[in-house]
């Protein structure tokens, strides 16, 4: 009976995967690639499914999971901007009895991503929120950002904007000329 299940879960879970990214692909394709904010708001967004399936015994399906982000920008006037992000995932991994109970907590995810708000006038920049504060950066290595928080849940390294925590801060930014205080 455990064998008929395995295969029956080969079959059933990646159908609902994709069922799933069937029903989301309409909301988001119509967010993708929004203009710059020129109104009101613009909205962008992405949809992210992958599985990964272990094969010696035990087999076990170790990671199917479906993630969807929205973000939200808009100007409330000319000096005051907002953005709002949040993400939604799940991964049917974690449905089997592979995994204890403790573990199968880790297989639903809401999280709000960003909302803050940013002021500007003259040199002066203000950003008040939940928020990514980047410590420096080296293209593809994270060498001098060791202050801010990352999800390094997955084995294949993510996009840096995914696997950044933001941040409950307040940002005071300074320019003139070619000096930038922050």
């Amino acid at each position: 009976m455990k064998r008929l299940f395995s295969v029956f879960s080969l079959a059933v879970r990646p159908l609902s995967l994709a069922v799933a990214a069937a029903c989301l692909a309409p909301a988001l394709a119509g967010a993708q690639k929004a203009p710059a904010p020129d109104g009101p708001a613009a909205w962008t967004g992405w949809l992210q499914g992958d599985m990964v399936r272990v094969l010696p015994e035990p087999a076990h399906t170790a990671n199917a999971r479906l993630r969807a982000e929205l973000t939200g920008k808009g100007k409330l006037s000319s000096e005051l901007k907002w953005k709002l992000s949040a993400r939604v995932g799940y991964d049917l991994a974690y449905d089997n009895d592979y995994y204890l109970p403790g573990v199968r907590r880790q297989r639903s995810e809401v999280s709000l991503r960003e909302a803050h708000v940013d002021w500007g006038r003259g040199d002066w920049e203000l950003r008040l929120g939940r928020q990514h504060i980047v410590w420096g950066e080296m293209v593809g290595l994270f060498f001098a950002d060791v202050v801010s928080a990352k999800d390094m849940r997955q084995f294949v390294l993510q996009d840096f904007e995914q696997l950044r925590i933001p941040q409950w801060a307040a940002r005071v930014e300074y320019f003139k000329n070619d000096q930038h205080l922050d």
